[in-house]
């Protein structure tokens, strides 16, 4: 049985507005970045972003996958294999559970920020700014040693410890055997 449809949209500013155009595909079977399908031809359009449209419980669902052309089309592809997934799992009277993925705070900042900026909210985005930089220079994530980036040279920052964010060694054997288990599965 084939999988559910996923199709990769580039959704552009035409002097109409905007506009959903089906992504442009090179001789090479590559996407052509920043290039839309309208009718025959394949127009170029500056400002834009990438969707891919599939079905989900019988609604269309559109989902922005950024503006890169190569990142857009491993995301279609990604996309579609797990709704063939769900679709099999569903045929064999079990379900999929997803985990929900770990966000990266500034680049959600970032984002955020950003939107704000553009909405012509400069005064939240500053107020923002302040906080988040406040926040992230108390909140320290684990950092990496400077050689290979094992177990070994894993430092953490604890800020409950007197030296309050100093970086102290953790405990490697512990953080050797963690790893360990979670590589084997």
């Amino acid at each position: 049985m084939a999988g559910p449809k996923v199709t990769l949209y580039w959704t552009c500013k035409t002097p109409e507005g905007w506009k959903r155009y089906p992504a442009a595909i090179g001789r090479n079977g590559k996407i052509r970045p920043r290039y839309a399908q309208v009718g025959d031809a394949q127009m170029f359009f500056e400002a834009g972003h990438y969707e891919c449209r599939f079905l989900e419980n019988g609604k269309t669902v559109w989902k922005n996958v950024g503006e890169d052309a190569a990142i857009a089309h491993a995301q279609q592809l990604h996309t579609a294999r797990i709704l063939t997934a769900q679709v099999a799992a569903a045929d064999a009277g079990t379900e999929i559970v997803q985990a929900p993925g770990r966000v990266n705070l500034k680049i959600k900042a970032k984002e955020y920020e950003e939107r704000q900026i553009a909405r012509g909210k400069k005064r939240a985005a500053v107020t923002f700014r302040t906080a988040i930089n406040e926040f992230m220079s108390e909140v320290r994530a684990p950092k990496r040693g400077p050689t290979d980036g094992s177990p070994h040279h894993a430092l953490v920052c604890c800020p409950s410890w007197e030296g309050e964010g100093e970086l102290r060694p953790h405990d490697l054997q512990q953080a050797c055997l963690r790893v360990r288990i979670l590589e084997m599965g």
